[in-house]
């Protein structure tokens, strides 16, 4: 009888411990390729050196506003769409050149 529980203890204990890694592993996997999906690097050259950005989304697209350009960036698609530059119709400050 000692030998039974003893051998149904291992198998619960065993079962415990099989059941807790898969669940660690399954965690983990979770986490690594949710991060894949919704986190990525964008790299682009604005010229300014304070890297003082203005972020903006719709839920569609992202706009990153540096200096006088808007860059506009595809959230669906992960893809650079292009760049708006405002102009100041030829004038600096409100003053013609």
């Amino acid at each position: 009888m000692d030998k039974l529980k003893i051998i149904k203890t291992v198998v619960f204990i065993l079962t415990f411990c099989t059941v807790f890694l898969l669940c660690l592993v399954l965690t983990k996997l979770m986490i690594k390729s949710g991060q894949q999906e919704n986190f990525y690097t964008i790299g682009i050259e604005t010229g300014i050196p304070e890297e003082s950005y203005n972020l903006l989304s719709d839920g569609k697209r992202l706009y990153i506003a540096a200096g006088r350009k808007i860059h506009i960036i595809s959230l669906a698609d992960k893809a650079y769409e292009g760049v708006v530059v405002l102009n100041s119709g030829g004038r600096e400050d409100g003053k013609e050149k």
